[in-house]
């Protein structure tokens, strides 16, 4: 059975959480990079923090960054993948 690009799961790879100055309620930036199942990068996977409009967009090397607080939830989607979500400090 042939799997459709519908079926395949975004695959994404959080390279950094700098946590400088880290509080309870604080900001941490969340960088990171959005691949396929062959490691190849996305571009333009949108990534969100749920319930709100703040959100960015990978770049042509498949890397994000934006400013989040922990236990933000962070929503990936792009066309043709599975919609994935990340908690922030999990």
């Amino acid at each position: 059975m042939k799997l459709t690009m519908k079926t395949r799961p975004l695959t994404l790879t959080l390279l950094a959480m700098l946590l400088s100055g880290f509080h309870l309620m604080g900001q941490v930036k969340i960088s990171g990079k959005a691949t396929d199942a062959a490691k190849e990068p996305l571009i333009g996977v949108n990534v969100l923090i749920k319930n709100t409009s703040t959100g960015t967009s990978t770049d042509v090397d498949g890397t994000y960054s934006l400013s989040a607080s922990p236990g933000d939830v962070l929503q990936f989607s792009y066309t043709g993948f599975v919609n994935q979500e990340i908690t922030v400090g999990s």
